[in-house]
């Protein structure tokens, strides 16, 4: 398709959202608007002056999400430009768009432009270079695209409030025949039907009324009505990580340099947590896990307010402009034995109260126009049974509707990796809160219970006193408990997560109903026993709700048995009565009810299950993620001879597992429950440590998390420094540090003399899991004082200022929101060799840096508010650069005026323009190219090149021959690759790169890539570097006569190693 014609096709419904997000609301407008004189356009934008709505990072964002629409409009098969020049339009878009505030005009004299003349005069008022570097169909489409967005400016210009006035004062004639012009314009764009945007306006009120409030527990006894918190002050940004593979590689020593401590050579291997919405801005269709109570529904309500509220739309989210939210728990559509719906049958299934009068086909019609958000919750609330009719809707659904954004929420064990792959969904996990989330949760609970600054201040110290208690503040539920306990209780907390939800169940079914005066027909034993029969019924049949008929049959069953119960009424008043007093029962919708929280229902369930003395049952469902914490909530709760019992026969069950996956789970619950067993028989507990030990020390460090979840028992059990080498010494170290507190520093201070760069790099790396003074003087200080190289990690404004106080470092992380200021004072500007910038949205210029003259890396991950880069020209030793997450960046070939930068690493969100945009192409030696980059057309100006990474980068690079371009790299020594890259190499007969000696490809489990031709393609190796291959046939590599090491990560099986020469040194690290 012609990129001239692609802007009038995206429809104003899609359009107009996105231009009028450039504008100030008329509230917050000067008053001169309403007069009659012309408004100064750049009065009324929103990304200038002192009220504006809108950072110059959000309109970047804004332009690529215009450029993402209009290749959307043009359809798949005829786009209008190549992949990799997507994100330069968005930039040169963003660019010029920002030059609006630059035009010395006003609102009239803009309409009389025209769109096309002010769009001239944008492109006039811009720098020229930036739209110079795109290609001619880019270009082309960069102006159509401006021009559709000025014919909309200027129409919004004529909407505002007061203009019929002011344009009176122009030359009427001439308006009269522009607006004629607009609106033979307008009438070509596609519209959306009036009686849809009418209904989409009652129901997105509907949307904000159902999702608006979260509900506290025991924010306020005496009020219930409290307990409703306005989610727009209750949200808590959440943090969340890209998917690991199952067999997660340990970080290496060396990892770039020769003396191991460059630890940040690649922005996009580094897995960095970070906020999860940035997962949503990034990618269409996400897969997001989370254990019970990290949030994942609250997510899914503010997605769906924030999305209904466009006029709340956050600048760094434009993708959420000019769409409709439907928000879709499974547990409410995954009925039995009925088809998940369709979409005109969305609101029917979710009992929506405008069922009925939305206009016929309008739900189709808005996912057939790519306007939907779909938000599916709770995966893992389904019956396992129908998690494959639930991924075969998703499918249909997908692959019917293109073009819609999608969250599908799930427990994390709940689903195998990938579930979704095929489909193009990415994965990302949630995190456990940090301490500085927690810190922050606690404020605002405390803001919205009433301001209690002193309690507050209070209870964070009594965390930071108990370990035990800060173990189990990793979520917003557990959290929140904590927070309405600790004041109700006057500043005393129950220790243990036992104690803490029998003081919850206390304080919401008898304590409640004393403190507002009301009378108490249940005491809490007799409320516990339906509540109990109603869980255990719901997790034996693998539900999270059942139907109002279904309980009100199970109370009436157990009312002969309780007294109270039957002294209360009828089945159908004592249910009534538990739905409307215990604040633990709800009814989700017309004839069904479910418990507030998945984590009552388990807690409650597993005593039922005690009751009825089903332990079989329980270690028989033992390896399904629904019954894990059951489990554990049982073994809290039980006799000690019951809990003996369930331990010995979980333990037992392991032993004859033959699946190792099951296996490990089972080891590693039996000893996670282990933390919950007041008492216990001394043999059962050394029977389950002794299975727990053959885990260690942890073989990856995905095994080293897992490991950590148990908890402070972990720290006896694992083995001491001085027998630990190699990699079995980072797991370990990651694992201690996961754990954190008092204990866990203990244990690390035997690391603090180790010889091993990355486990220098993991004590460094986490200091926010402990004492920020305490860490400081026993783990941060002696490791510098012994010289320590690696990289010092800081994370808050108190660790930054403890760190001030040191000397000997050279290398520092700075991860949040930092001042120019506090940086400046605060590092050592004669010692500071390399700073890493994470994550911070304060920055808005890189001139502080010229107090480091001394730097020679610097990386820049996050810093959304930066665009120019010329302060890094003045920066005389600076060699290194890692750029990531960087959206209004200026172009890159400004950063020719380093005198001695020879590496450059670029990530995704960085404006990528082609290899011709790049500084000093003769100087470079070490490149990573972006996910964007697909050309490698102007490679061959490289002349310097020794280490090119191109495993970030397209699959399927261009030109076709693009092998034979390496082979003319005379410098040329080490190559990167994914292993779909190395299998277009190696496939068709190509040209030889003899000067290449060293070969690094990463691929992923169930992969399968041939190794065959490789002699004769790259016939100078000497190192070979594979990771998670899962067959490796050596014979392939025998043929290399100057092979001198090759190094495998995690294989799967490996074949033919005799058939390597003798002088080769072969490493592997297995993966089981």
């Amino acid at each position: 398709m012609d990129a001239g014609t692609v802007g009038l096709r995206i429809a104003s419904s899609v359009m107009v959202p996105l231009v009028k997000r450039l504008l100030l609301p008329p509230p917050s407008l000067p008053g001169a608007e309403f007069g009659e004189q012309p408004v100064r356009i750049r009065r009324l934008l929103s990304f200038t002056g002192d009220r504006r709505t809108l950072s110059e990072a959000d309109l970047y964002q804004l332009a690529k999400e215009l450029v993402r629409r209009a290749m959307r409009a043009a359809g798949p098969h005829d786009p209008p430009i190549a992949p990799d020049e997507q994100n330069a339009v968005g930039y040169a878009l963003g660019h010029t768009l920002r030059a609006l505030g630059d035009l010395d005009m006003d609102d009239v004299q803009a309409f009389d432009l025209g769109p096309e003349k002010l769009a001239a005069a944008l492109v006039r008022a811009s720098a020229p270079e930036t739209r110079a570097l795109l290609s001619e169909d880019a270009a082309r489409l960069h102006d159509r695209l401006l021009v559709t967005a000025c014919l909309h400016l200027v129409h919004q210009f004529s909407k505002r409030p007061g203009f019929e006035a002011r344009s009176q004062v122009e030359l009427r004639r001439g308006l009269s025949e522009q607006k004629e012009q607009l609106r033979l314009l307008l009438e070509r764009l596609p519209t959306t039907r009036a009686e849809d945007t009418d209904f989409e306006e009652r129901y997105t009120g509907y949307v904000v009324g159902a999702h608006s409030s979260l509900t506290i527990h025991g924010v306020d006894l005496h009020d219930p009505r409290s307990q409703a918190w306005p989610l727009e002050t209750a949200y808590l940004s959440l943090e969340a990580v890209p998917a690991r593979d199952p067999v997660e590689p340990v970080p290496g020593g060396t990892n770039g340099e020769a003396d191991g401590r460059a630890a940040d050579p690649d922005p996009e291997s580094e897995r960095a947590t970070g906020p999860v919405e940035a997962a949503l801005a990034a990618h269409d269709r996400v897969l997001l896990r989370g254990v019970a109570g990290t949030g994942k529904t609250t997510l899914v309500q503010w997605l769906a307010i924030t999305t209904a509220q466009q006029d709340r739309v956050p600048g760094h989210l434009p993708q959420l402009l000019g769409r409709v939210p439907f928000v879709l728990p499974l547990r409410t559509l995954a009925r039995e034995d009925t088809e998940l719906p369709m979409p005109d049958r969305f609101l029917d299934w979710i009992d929506c109260p405008l069922t009925g009068s939305e206009p016929r086909g309008w739900a189709v019609r808005v996912l057939q126009a790519g306007r939907g958000v779909l938000l599916v919750d709770g995966v893992d609330e389904i019956p396992e049974a129908e998690r494959l009719r639930a991924r075969a809707w998703l499918t249909k659904l997908r692959k019917a509707f293109p073009g819609n954004l999608w969250l599908v929420t799930t427990r994390p064990s709940a689903l195998p990796r990938d579930w979704l792959g095929l489909e193009g969904f990415r994965e990302f996990t949630l995190t456990p809160m940090r301490p500085a989330h927690v810190r922050r949760f606690i404020q605002r609970w405390h803001d919205a219970a009433g301001p209690d600054d002193a309690l507050a201040a209070t209870l964070m110290r009594v965390l930071r006193s108990s370990p035990e208690l800060s173990r189990l503040a990793t979520n917003p539920l557990l959290c929140a408990l904590i927070c309405a306990l600790h004041r109700e209780r006057k500043g005393h907390l129950p220790k243990g997560r036992v104690a803490l939800y029998e003081a919850a169940l206390a304080m919401l079914l008898e304590r409640r109903d004393q403190e507002r005066d009301l009378p108490s027909l249940l005491d809490q034993k007799s409320a516990t026993e339906p509540l109990k029969r109603l869980a255990y019924w719901l997790i034996r049949n693998e539900r999270t709700r059942l139907k109002r008929e279904d309980a009100v049959d199970l109370v009436d069953r157990l009312r002969p048995s309780v007294p109270q119960l039957a002294a209360a009424g009828s089945a159908e008043f004592v249910l009534n009565l538990l739905l409307d007093r215990s604040g633990l029962l709800r009814e989700p919708g017309i004839g069904s009810v479910d418990f507030i929280h998945r984590t009552f229902q388990d807690f409650l369930g597993a005593k039922a299950a005690l009751e009825e003395h089903d332990i079989q049952a329980l270690v028989a469902h033992a390896h399904l993620d629904q019954w894990e914490d059951v489990l554990q909530m049982a073994v809290a709760q039980a006799r000690p001879d019951e809990r003996a019992d369930l331990l010995t026969r979980l333990t037992a069950r392991a032993d004859r597992e033959e699946d190792d996956t099951v296996q490990v789970r089972l080891r590693l619950l039996a000893l996670a429950s282990l933390d919950h067993a007041t008492r216990l028989d001394p043999n059962v507990r050394t029977v389950v440590e002794e299975r727990a030990a053959q885990l260690l020390p942890p073989r990856n460090m995905r095994e080293a998390r897992a490991l950590a979840e148990t908890g402070t028992l972990l720290l006896g059990l694992l083995p001491g420094a001085q027998s630990l080498t190699g990699d079995a010494e980072v797991t370990t170290v990651h694992a201690i540090c996961r754990i954190g507190g008092d204990a866990a520093l203990a244990r690390l201070r035997e690391f603090v003399t180790t010889t091993q760069p990355a486990v220098r790099t993991q004590l460094l790396a986490h200091w926010d899991r402990f004492d920020t003074d305490e860490y400081a003087e026993e783990i941060i200080e002696p490791l510098l004082a012994a010289g320590a190289g690696e990289a010092v990690t800081v994370r808050s404004a108190a660790e930054l200022k403890a760190l001030s106080a040191m000397s000997g470092y050279e290398r520092v992380v700075l991860q949040g929101d930092f001042s120019e200021q506090d940086i400046v004072d605060s590092l050592d500007a004669d010692g500071l060799r390399e700073l890493r910038l994470r994550g911070n949205e304060l920055l808005t210029s890189l001139g502080f840096l010229s107090a480091f003259s001394d730097l020679r890396a610097l990386a820049l991950n996050g810093c959304r508010a930066i665009s120019d880069t010329a302060p890094l020209t003045r920066l005389p030793l600076l060699g290194r650069l890692t750029l990531a997450d960087l959206p209004q960046l200026e172009p890159l070939a400004r950063l020719s005026a380093c005198p001695n930068l020879d590496s450059l690493l670029l990530g995704a969100a960085v404006p990528w323009r082609g290899l011709r945009d790049l500084p000093r192409p003769g100087a470079l030696r070490l490149l990573s190219l972006p996910p964007d980059a697909v050309e490698l057309a102007d490679i061959t100006a490289l002349t310097q090149l020794r280490e090119l990474r191109l495993h970030n980068a397209s699959d399927r690079l261009r030109p076709d021959d693009w092998d034979a371009l390496l082979a003319g790299l005379p410098a040329l020594r080490t190559l990167r690759l994914s292993h779909e890259q190395l299998s277009m190499m190696l496939f068709p007969p190509g040209a030889r790169i003899p000067q290449l000696t060293g070969l690094e490809v990463r691929s992923r489990p169930g992969a399968t890539v041939s190794l065959r031709r490789i002699a004769r393609r790259l016939p100078g190796l000497e190192d070979v570097h594979l990771t998670l291959f899962d067959t490796v046939d050596l014979v392939h590599l025998a043929g290399l006569p100057e092979l001198r090491r090759v190094r495998l990560d995690y294989p799967g099986e490996v074949h033919h190693a005799d058939e390597l020469s003798a002088r080769v040194t072969l490493a592997v690290r297995p993966r089981t």
